[in-house]
């Protein structure tokens, strides 16, 4: 298992994330998104203009992807954001905040060293851009 993780850039690139989050939250794991385009079968968000896509591949395969937005305004009108209480943390300034979402392995990857290195790609990007404090939303029952 050789993983490498890159950011997907081009177009092609993040088409592949997008219709890789389609397989993973709708077609295994049945979660109902208001963002999915059943048609094309992906999952794009107004996030993802801003945000960092990172991507895990193995043997040329794409195993995971991890997005990453830094600053507030990349995630403003986001309806998850009122769940992180940011009032909170007033001694930060708005580029400061950083937002992991979107973090998910096909399903035979999952605690694998895929994760682990998708995990490290988000933090080194995070602190490269002087964010203090990344949020990360996780529903419950994925925690083991």
């Amino acid at each position: 298992m050789a993983i490498r993780i890159s950011q997907a850039r081009s177009d092609e690139e993040r088409a592949a994330v997008y219709a890789f989050r389609y397989t993973v939250y709708i077609d295994e794991m049945g979660k109902p998104m208001a963002e999915a385009d059943h048609e094309r079968k992906m999952v794009e968000d107004p996030a993802d203009e801003s945000g960092s896509v990172l991507t895990a591949y193995d043997d040329g395969e794409l195993v995971g992807t991890l997005r990453i937005n830094n600053g507030l305004e990349s995630v403003l009108g986001d309806p998850r954001l009122s769940i992180y209480d940011l009032h909170m943390f007033n001694d930060c300034e708005p580029e400061q905040f950083g937002f992991a979402s979107l973090f998910m392995l096909r399903r035979d990857y999952r605690g694998s060293l895929a994760a682990h290195r998708l995990t490290l790609a988000g933090v080194e990007s995070v602190l490269a851009a002087g964010v203090r404090l990344c949020f990360c939303y996780c529903a419950p029952y994925l925690v083991s």
